[in-house]
């Protein structure tokens, strides 16, 4: 009986460390999201990243917290390595004023995807916004459509860009975005399999 109570009193505890640890890293990511001022797609962004903490965070190995997890998968000139820095780093760009760099957004956005196992459809309000935001008309370069990659599909060079070797999209970083005229402005990265 003894050791049934200690069994007992012992998972309480890790369970109780790990659910307070899943609150800090959702109370993590909305400082850093929902500053002022706020923009639509970092709101997004955080309801989509906190449920996604829920779901995945002590699956995807980030029992420590946000700023201990390294993302699954980054390009040699991100500057970031965590999930926190890709946060701080989403919430300058998107604040930053002056030209946005939205396939950097876009790009950031895919990782967490990636790093957290997101459903990319639960991505579509946050790159919907992004996307709307892409087809201003006050642009240099407006976008008329925007193309998402969905996992299985086989590499195109001319509408994706592949960062490794590989017959099929094994998941994307990123969208194909055409001009009114139907020409390539940006391929989509992609990490192939």
């Amino acid at each position: 009986m003894p050791l049934i109570f200690l069994t007992w009193l012992l998972l309480t505890a890790t369970a109780l460390v790990y659910v307070g640890r899943l609150a800090l890293a959702k109370r993590m990511a909305r400082r850093l999201l929902l500053q002022e001022p706020r923009h639509p797609f970092l709101t997004s962004l955080a309801r989509c990243l906190a449920r996604a903490i829920d779901d995945n965070l002590l699956v995807s190995g980030g029992a420590l917290g946000l700023s201990v997890l390294k993302l699954r998968y980054r390009e040699h000139q991100d500057r970031y390595h965590t999930v926190e820095g890709l946060l701080q780093e989403v919430c300058q760009l998107a604040r930053g004023g002056g030209s946005v760099p939205f396939e950097a957004l876009i790009k950031a956005t895919y990782q967490l995807s990636y790093t957290f196992d997101i459903p990319l459809g639960r991505l579509d309000p946050c790159l919907d916004l992004l996307i709307g935001a892409m087809k201003h008309p006050s642009l240099p370069r407006p976008i008329a459509h925007a193309q998402k990659i969905a996992p299985g599909e086989q590499v195109d060079a001319r509408t994706m860009l592949p960062l490794n070797f590989g017959p099929r999209v094994a998941y994307p970083l990123g969208m194909t975005l055409y001009d009114e005229d139907g020409r390539v402005l940006s391929r989509a990265r992609v990490i192939c399999s």
